[in-house]
């Protein structure tokens, strides 16, 4: 029984958690690239993930940089800023 708009824990193993982001690409028809940590964060720790950054790319350039998360960038300013480029393809 599929139970639509689930949202599934991350708390399983890697590759559980890799066959989760393939369903969710192609239920979704996600066409950019999609990465899974594992569990311990080695990626994370790897590249420094944090603190997190919102980032809009266009035709291979930074058209948005969000300042350094969580507390210096805005979800706001963010939505406008798509809304402003959707609006203007």
């Amino acid at each position: 029984m599929e139970v639509k708009n689930r949202i599934r824990r991350a708390c399983c193993p890697t590759g559980a958690r890799i066959q989760i982001a393939k369903e969710f690409v192609d239920r979704f028809d996600y066409k950019l690239p999609f990465f899974v940590d594992t569990m311990e964060g080695d990626t994370m720790k790897a590249y420094g993930a944090q603190p997190e950054r919102l980032y809009v790319v266009k035709d291979g350039k930074i058209a948005y940089e969000g300042g350094p998360g969580p507390f210096c960038y805005s979800i706001d300013d963010l939505e406008q800023f798509l809304e402003k480029l959707i609006a203007n393809k």
